[in-house]
């Protein structure tokens, strides 16, 4: 997935410049469950790139029947 969005500074008034999110993801064979990598690169109004954030991801499956206990 590759997401663009603006991102605004901790006032959320002032315009910083826009971030690029991108995610690799698999999703399991049953469909209850994802797995990937994901990284959100910053830019200011410039397109200098002011921030590089990578890590992982996981997702559970949850439907109008799950119960809050059982989201972590």
């Amino acid at each position: 997935m590759n997401h663009f969005g603006v991102s605004y500074d901790s006032t959320g008034v002032n315009l910083v410049g826009p971030a690029r999110i991108q995610q690799w993801i698999v999703l399991d064979a049953k469909g209850d469950s994802t797995s990937g990598k994901f990284s959100i690169d910053q830019y200011d109004e410039s397109g200098n790139l002011l921030a590089h954030v990578q890590g992982k991801v996981i997702g559970t499956r949850v439907t109008m029947n799950t119960g809050f206990e059982k989201v972590e």
